[in-house]
Protein backbone atom coordinates (compact mmCIF):
# COMPACT_ATOMS: atom_id res chain seq x y z
CA UNK A 1 0.00 0.00 0.00
CA UNK A 2 1.06 3.27 -0.74
CA UNK A 3 1.82 6.12 1.80
CA UNK A 4 -0.25 9.14 2.61
CA UNK A 5 -1.37 10.88 -0.37
CA UNK A 6 -4.03 12.06 -2.49
CA UNK A 7 -7.12 10.42 -3.95
CA UNK A 8 -7.66 12.73 -7.09
CA UNK A 9 -10.68 12.36 -9.16
CA UNK A 10 -10.91 13.89 -12.30
CA UNK A 11 -13.74 14.61 -14.53
CA UNK A 12 -12.70 14.88 -17.72
CA UNK A 13 -14.75 16.73 -20.71
CA UNK A 14 -13.01 17.02 -24.04
CA UNK A 15 -12.75 20.84 -25.44
CA UNK A 16 -14.39 19.54 -28.62
CA UNK A 17 -18.73 20.13 -29.10
CA UNK A 18 -18.70 21.61 -26.15
CA UNK A 19 -17.79 18.58 -23.88
CA UNK A 20 -20.05 16.31 -25.89
CA UNK A 21 -17.33 14.05 -26.90
CA UNK A 22 -14.87 11.88 -24.48
CA UNK A 23 -16.70 12.51 -21.41
CA UNK A 24 -15.25 9.97 -18.64
CA UNK A 25 -13.89 10.13 -15.28
CA UNK A 26 -10.93 8.81 -13.27
CA UNK A 27 -9.18 8.06 -9.90
CA UNK A 28 -6.19 8.13 -9.57
CA UNK A 29 -3.20 8.39 -6.40
CA UNK A 30 -1.05 11.99 -6.06
CA UNK A 31 1.39 11.22 -3.40
CA UNK A 32 0.94 15.46 -2.67
CA UNK A 33 -1.15 18.06 -3.57
CA UNK A 34 1.65 19.62 -5.27
CA UNK A 35 1.68 16.40 -7.88
CA UNK A 36 -1.86 16.59 -7.86
CA UNK A 37 -1.63 20.33 -8.92
CA UNK A 38 0.84 19.17 -12.14
CA UNK A 39 -1.55 16.18 -12.89
CA UNK A 40 -4.26 18.96 -13.79
CA UNK A 41 -2.30 21.08 -15.46
CA UNK A 42 -1.36 18.49 -17.58
CA UNK A 43 -4.82 17.85 -18.89
CA UNK A 44 -5.94 21.57 -19.24
CA UNK A 45 -3.02 22.18 -21.34
CA UNK A 46 -4.20 19.12 -23.95
CA UNK A 47 -7.47 21.19 -23.89
CA UNK A 48 -9.41 19.32 -21.28
CA UNK A 49 -11.56 21.20 -18.55
CA UNK A 50 -10.71 19.95 -15.63
CA UNK A 51 -13.09 19.59 -12.61
CA UNK A 52 -10.91 18.27 -9.62
CA UNK A 53 -11.59 17.08 -6.17
CA UNK A 54 -8.74 15.61 -3.60
CA UNK A 55 -9.30 13.74 -0.96
CA UNK A 56 -5.99 12.97 1.59
CA UNK A 57 -6.36 9.57 2.71
CA UNK A 58 -4.11 7.86 5.38
CA UNK A 59 -3.55 5.39 3.11
CA UNK A 60 -4.31 4.80 -0.61
CA UNK A 61 -7.79 2.86 -1.12
CA UNK A 62 -8.81 3.52 2.37
CA UNK A 63 -11.66 6.34 3.44
CA UNK A 64 -10.10 7.95 6.16
CA UNK A 65 -10.19 11.41 4.68
CA UNK A 66 -8.09 14.21 6.32
CA UNK A 67 -9.00 16.77 3.84
CA UNK A 68 -11.21 17.74 0.62
CA UNK A 69 -8.72 19.68 -1.98
CA UNK A 70 -10.53 21.70 -5.02
CA UNK A 71 -8.68 22.84 -8.26
CA UNK A 72 -9.88 26.65 -8.71
CA UNK A 73 -8.70 29.51 -10.68
CA UNK A 74 -5.10 27.61 -11.27
CA UNK A 75 -4.55 26.72 -7.55
CA UNK A 76 -5.25 23.92 -5.40
CA UNK A 77 -6.99 24.58 -2.12
CA UNK A 78 -8.42 23.06 0.63
CA UNK A 79 -12.35 23.41 1.25
CA UNK A 80 -13.16 21.46 4.07
CA UNK A 81 -11.88 18.87 6.83
CA UNK A 82 -13.84 16.72 8.84
CA UNK A 83 -14.86 16.61 12.16
CA UNK A 84 -11.81 16.64 14.54
CA UNK A 85 -9.61 19.35 13.06
CA UNK A 86 -9.23 22.60 12.20
CA UNK A 87 -9.42 24.23 8.68
CA UNK A 88 -6.76 26.15 8.51
CA UNK A 89 -6.54 28.09 4.68
CA UNK A 90 -4.70 31.43 5.49
CA UNK A 91 -2.29 30.92 2.61
CA UNK A 92 -1.61 28.67 0.03
CA UNK A 93 1.16 27.51 1.67
CA UNK A 94 0.48 26.98 4.68
CA UNK A 95 -3.15 25.18 4.26
CA UNK A 96 -4.34 22.08 5.74
CA UNK A 97 -6.80 20.08 8.17
CA UNK A 98 -4.87 20.70 11.49
CA UNK A 99 -5.67 17.20 13.30
CA UNK A 100 -6.68 18.13 17.82
CA UNK A 101 -3.67 16.61 19.66
CA UNK A 102 -4.88 14.25 22.88
CA UNK A 103 -6.11 16.56 25.61
CA UNK A 104 -7.80 18.41 22.96
CA UNK A 105 -10.89 18.30 21.14
CA UNK A 106 -13.04 19.99 17.88
CA UNK A 107 -16.44 19.72 16.77
CA UNK A 108 -16.40 22.02 14.05
CA UNK A 109 -13.07 22.46 11.74
CA UNK A 110 -14.60 25.64 10.91
CA UNK A 111 -14.35 27.15 14.84
CA UNK A 112 -12.33 30.38 15.39
CA UNK A 113 -13.17 31.58 11.49
CA UNK A 114 -13.92 34.24 10.14
CA UNK A 115 -16.33 34.72 7.59
CA UNK A 116 -14.10 36.66 4.81
CA UNK A 117 -15.92 39.97 2.23
CA UNK A 118 -16.76 37.44 -0.54
CA UNK A 119 -18.59 34.75 2.07
CA UNK A 120 -15.98 32.48 2.18
CA UNK A 121 -14.36 31.33 5.20
CA UNK A 122 -11.29 32.67 6.48
CA UNK A 123 -8.86 30.38 9.04
CA UNK A 124 -5.83 31.18 10.44
CA UNK A 125 -3.66 28.72 11.90
CA UNK A 126 -5.46 28.28 15.87
CA UNK A 127 -5.56 25.83 18.78
CA UNK A 128 -8.18 23.22 19.68
CA UNK A 129 -10.70 23.25 22.23
CA UNK A 130 -8.49 22.51 26.04
CA UNK A 131 -10.09 19.36 27.43
CA UNK A 132 -11.98 20.01 30.37
CA UNK A 133 -11.29 18.65 33.45
CA UNK A 134 -14.50 16.58 33.86
CA UNK A 135 -13.98 15.20 30.63
CA UNK A 136 -11.75 12.74 28.75
CA UNK A 137 -10.21 13.93 24.90
CA UNK A 138 -8.06 11.30 23.46
CA UNK A 139 -7.67 14.30 20.31
CA UNK A 140 -9.64 14.45 17.19
CA UNK A 141 -13.46 15.22 17.97
CA UNK A 142 -13.13 12.05 20.84
CA UNK A 143 -15.34 13.55 23.83
CA UNK A 144 -16.52 11.15 26.60
CA UNK A 145 -17.20 12.26 30.59
CA UNK A 146 -14.97 11.44 32.97
CA UNK A 147 -17.66 11.05 35.88
CA UNK A 148 -20.56 8.48 34.67
CA UNK A 149 -23.71 10.18 34.85
CA UNK A 150 -22.67 13.61 33.99
CA UNK A 151 -24.46 15.22 31.56
CA UNK A 152 -22.60 17.65 28.95
CA UNK A 153 -24.32 19.55 26.35
CA UNK A 154 -23.23 21.69 22.96
CA UNK A 155 -22.86 25.42 23.36
CA UNK A 156 -22.03 27.54 20.41
CA UNK A 157 -20.46 31.25 21.78
CA UNK A 158 -17.77 33.12 19.77
CA UNK A 159 -17.92 31.36 16.83
CA UNK A 160 -16.60 28.06 18.48
CA UNK A 161 -18.79 25.01 19.65
CA UNK A 162 -17.62 23.47 22.93
CA UNK A 163 -18.95 20.45 25.20
CA UNK A 164 -20.22 22.96 28.76
CA UNK A 165 -21.41 20.47 31.50
CA UNK A 166 -24.92 20.43 32.74
CA UNK A 167 -25.12 17.81 35.47
CA UNK A 168 -23.76 15.96 37.91
CA UNK A 169 -24.47 12.98 39.22
CA UNK A 170 -26.01 12.94 42.96
CA UNK A 171 -22.67 12.85 45.64
CA UNK A 172 -21.10 15.41 42.96
CA UNK A 173 -20.54 19.52 43.02
CA UNK A 174 -21.42 20.76 39.48
CA UNK A 175 -18.44 23.41 38.73
CA UNK A 176 -19.03 25.28 35.72
CA UNK A 177 -16.40 27.76 35.40
CA UNK A 178 -15.87 30.72 33.22
CA UNK A 179 -13.31 29.56 31.24
CA UNK A 180 -14.77 25.65 29.71
CA UNK A 181 -11.48 23.91 30.29
CA UNK A 182 -12.47 24.04 34.10
CA UNK A 183 -15.85 22.17 34.08
CA UNK A 184 -16.60 19.14 36.40
CA UNK A 185 -18.13 16.76 38.33
CA UNK A 186 -16.10 16.72 41.96
CA UNK A 187 -16.96 14.47 44.73
CA UNK A 188 -18.45 15.37 47.59
CA UNK A 189 -16.14 15.36 50.75
CA UNK A 190 -16.58 13.31 53.49
CA UNK A 191 -19.35 14.45 55.59
CA UNK A 192 -21.19 16.59 52.94
CA UNK A 193 -23.74 15.61 50.28
CA UNK A 194 -25.39 17.07 47.01
CA UNK A 195 -28.61 16.16 45.62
Amino acid sequence: SAGPGFVLTVEMLSADAAGSLGAGGVDVFAASPAFGHALAQHFLARGYSVAASFELSETFGRSSSVGVYEFENGALKVVSCPMGYLLVNSSLETQKCKRCDALTYSLSPLDGCIQGPDGTMECANRVCQSCPVGALCKGGSDFSPAINGSVWELQAADGVTRWRLSECPRGYLLVRAAQPANDGCFQCPAGKYSL
